[in-house]
């Protein structure tokens, strides 16, 4: 968690609750389910620019 807070300049505190917030909602109790939701319902890609050389 502390690369995504630092990725998006929040605290890792922040990233958990978000996290926790979003598990609750889509009623899954892991963020495999959670990154599966967000991908079946067309949120995130499974192409990622992470997988790109960064420059």
């Amino acid at each position: 968690m502390k690369v995504v807070a630092a990725e998006l300049f929040v605290s890792p505190k922040t990233v958990a609750t978000q996290l926790s917030s979003a598990m609750c909602k889509l009623g899954v109790s892991s963020r495999t389910a959670v990154v599966r939701a967000a991908v079946e319902a067309g949120v995130l890609s499974l192409e990622s620019e992470a997988s790109e050389p960064r420059g």
